[in-house]
């Protein structure tokens, strides 16, 4: 199901048309401590884990209408470790061959591993209902903002050779590996119901659209030329680059308020 501003916006007019058949509950000023998981609906293109977390400080008021609040928190999602596809790596031109290793050349290899995160500050503003037809359930729609530094960690090598060289006496061995990061002032509409377990403590259960950029690093193989008189080991990264791709993936995610 794809989540439109067109789609939120009559989630928002449910919820507004819901505050006329509320109860009444005390007003006034209140906080919250709110602890959520979650989980991710579908594989994720960036490989990272399907699971979500995070926790918040949620300070609001109780009007006569509903609860208007703002929270200040922490979101992280973990990645997975996994072995890129070496066919991802760009030859810088059709001389370079990139070659799997034989014989004697098997400490060279092609091989890239790579692992991704994504986690960051995060800030949540809320709208909730009072309390629907005296029961001690209560929907909500709001918006996340932030929680969406991506880190990509990257750690390869590339073997290859020139096929303007076939007997292999001039071969290169590629390495490269760092951290790039990608921080983007993302926003994440959510929308949900809350379930008063008691005067101190309450259970919430949302569906929310996470945003973030992914970045995805690309090693271009064989820059260095094919002479014997240069070194053709070590960090050849100069043609390397990063792409990035914006996402709005969809969670379910429980939370537990405390209240105070």
């Amino acid at each position: 199901m794809k989540f439109t501003f067109n789609n939120w916006g009559r989630i928002a007019l449910a919820l507004a048309l819901g505050v006329g058949v509320a109860s009444a509950q005390d007003t006034g000023l209140d906080s919250r401590l709110k602890v959520r998981t979650g989980l991710e609906l579908s594989s994720n293109p960036d490989h990272l884990a399907n699971r979500i977390f995070g926790f918040g400080v949620d300070l609001g008021y109780t009007f006569s209408f509903g609860r208007i609040s703002a929270e200040l928190g922490y979101q992280y999602k973990p990645g997975n470790q996994y072995m890129n596809d070496m066919s991802s790596v760009v030859p810088v031109s059709s001389d370079v061959v990139i070659q799997a290793p034989t014989g004697t050349e098997s400490r060279f290899g092609s091989v890239d591993s790579r692992k991704n995160k994504l986690e960051g500050v995060t800030g949540r503003f809320a709208f909730e209902t009072m309390p629907i037809l005296g029961s001690p359930f209560s929907a909500q729609i709001g918006v996340q903002v932030g929680g969406a530094k991506f880190t990509h960690e990257v750690l390869g090598q590339t073997y290859g050779g020139y096929a303007s060289i076939p007997d292999g006496s001039v071969d290169f061995l590629d390495t490269y590996y760092g951290t790039p990061k990608k921080s983007t002032l993302a926003i994440s509409p959510f929308v949900g119901v809350s379930y008063l377990i008691d005067k101190n403590s309450s259970l919430e259960l949302n569906l929310i659209s996470v945003s973030y950029k992914s970045i995805n690093y690309i090693h271009v193989a064989g820059t260095v030329p094919a002479d014997t008189s240069i070194s053709q080991y070590g960090n050849n990264v100069s043609l390397d680059y990063l792409t990035e791709k914006s996402r709005n993936r969809l969670h379910l995610e429980v939370a537990y308020a405390f209240h105070f």
